[in-house]
């Protein structure tokens, strides 16, 4: 039973065709679509894919985009299936106080992370990296509390400088965590490491 995945992001939509909706299936297909072209998937790259029987997706470019790639995946006889974030699911516990406001794609790649470790029989806290239009960078605990992170808008987006904002969580304990304590300097240095080509903070090789 094919199984199809969407990841939507703000500027691509990413698409995965897997053998079965287990973890560990083996890859059919797969690609990426910049939000201008996805009104082309069904009579291009989704045209000759197997029909898969399931879907699951993550949507963070809003409702207007979401209905455009539905549109598309009228050629299949499938129900769309979107994540929206959880207080609790899969064994990770979100920290939000409104579980809602937690994107999607976030909320996926920290369950996929964790569940990952635990599969080579790894236990322990763990930190999460997602580089796209932006960077997130999330902390989970070892017993699976999801503590928040931090976002970090990528400097071909803001040339005049790197906009950061704190994705903290309020935890269980009803106590803040807040994970952007960077000094200005070290952002720089994040920006340039992982942007631009700039120098380690340490020295070393450009990135």
């Amino acid at each position: 039973m094919a199984f199809l995945t969407i990841d939507i992001g703000n500027t691509r939509l990413k698409w995965a065709l897997y053998e079965g909706a287990e973890p560990g299936a083996n890859l059919m297909e797969h690609g990426a679509e910049f939000l201008e072209n996805i009104d082309r998937l069904a009579e291009g790259a989704w045209a000759d894919l197997p029909p898969p029987r399931g879907m699951l997706g993550c949507v963070v470019a809003g409702e207007a985009v979401r209905r455009r790639v539905e549109a598309q995946m009228e050629i299949w006889d499938i129900v769309p299936n979107w994540v929206v974030p959880q207080a609790a699911e899969a064994g990770v516990k979100n920290g939000y106080d409104f579980p809602g406001r937690l994107g999607a794609d976030r909320w996926v790649a920290v369950i996929g992370a964790r569940h990952r470790l635990l599969r080579r029989g790894q236990t322990g806290p763990l930190v999460v990296v997602m580089v796209g239009t932006a960077v997130t960078v999330e902390a989970v605990d070892a017993e699976g509390q999801f503590l928040g992170g931090s976002y970090f808008a990528r400097a071909r987006h803001h040339a005049e400088g790197l906009g950061v904002r704190h994705l903290g969580a309020a935890c269980a304990d009803g106590r803040g965590r807040d994970l952007s304590h960077q000094h200005q300097r070290r952002v720089d240095q994040w920006r340039h490491f992982c942007h631009c080509g700039g120098r380690p903070p340490h020295g070393g090789a450009s990135a």
